[in-house]
């Protein structure tokens, strides 16, 4: 399971998460991926005034363009992520911590709004958990529907066992990679709950995504 964060560098002007419905905030995008799906989703939803500059291949050349001055920060990235891949940005406070994105916020990050604290209404709320139901099965193993029933018991029950792997948790925590082990089990019922999405609401998550209004 994962937490979205969104950050600026420390030479934007935004330092709450209120600067991000008064000023616009130019944000690095990957193609159909979070980082750019996700702001124009806050855009349309809860008004705020990203500006996504698509066409990056990755957060970490994302991460690169912040540090270079190309863009202001980033809408999407997995906190997870930040702090693997870029601790020294929240030890020297070279980021402000803006916003969190997911069904539950994370105890670690304390009081800082989620985004889902700013919807208005029943309809854009369906929404926006829609695409943060994903969060909670956000990197996924998966194989194609004809492996056997008994095949999948097996390869569930040894990720199961991952979880409580010393030497595994061990490597895990030399890497700085947080192990957050969902049981395949869950894992259906996230993909249950997506597929069994009403049409009115898919509609309006796929709106969503348009021009803001």
């Amino acid at each position: 399971s994962e937490v979205a964060v969104t950050l600026a560098w420390n030479t934007a002007p935004h330092k709450t998460a209120k600067d991000l419905f008064d000023k616009e905030l130019i944000v690095g995008g990957i193609v159909g991926v979070d980082p750019e799906t996700t702001p124009k989703l806050y855009n349309s939803l809860i008004g705020t005034k990203f500006k996504v500059v698509t066409g990056y291949n990755s957060t970490a050349q994302i991460a690169l363009a912040v540090e270079r001055g190309e863009v202001q920060g980033i809408a999407d990235w997995s906190w997870s992520s930040v702090k693997a891949v870029r601790p020294h940005w929240l030890r020297d406070k070279s980021v402000t911590l803006l916003m969190q994105g997911a069904l539950k916020s994370d105890p670690e990050l304390g009081d800082l709004p989620n985004a889902l604290d700013f919807i208005q209404n029943d309809a854009d709320r369906k929404v926006l958990e829609l695409h943060f139901i994903q969060k909670t099965a956000a990197r996924p193993v998966i194989a194609p529907p004809d492996v056997p029933a008994e095949r999948v018991a097996i390869l569930r029950k040894s990720f199961a066992a991952l979880a409580h792997d010393k030497e595994f948790l061990a490597d895990a925590e030399k890497s700085k990679v947080e192990f957050g082990f969902v049981p395949g089990e869950e894992i259906d019922k996230v993909v249950a709950l997506v597929a069994a999405t009403p049409a009115d609401v898919a509609d309006r998550y796929t709106k969503a995504f348009g021009p803001p209004k």
